[in-house]
């Protein structure tokens, strides 16, 4: 059978509003644009900054310094 998908496994993407814990957090303290604000405060780029928020990356120790520091300012 040449052509067909039957035995492929795709791969799931998650939606936006699937977030870990830490993005619904970002998400509350920086609600316009939080993965260019995450991003920034953590000297990355959006796309890893949106992996981070969406729990395909791990949450690094920088990454709870900008959300503590934004939270004290």
């Amino acid at each position: 059978m040449h052509g067909t998908l039957s035995g492929v496994v795709r791969k799931a993407t998650v939606p936006s509003e699937q977030m870990c814990k830490f993005g619904t957090i970002v998400l509350a303290i920086w609600p316009n644009d939080p993965t260019a604000n995450l991003a920034k405060a953590i000297k990355s780029t959006k796309r890893h900054a949106s992996y981070i928020m969406h729990g395909e990356r791990k949450v690094t120790a920088r990454c709870i310094q900008a959300v503590v520091n934004e939270i004290l300012d």
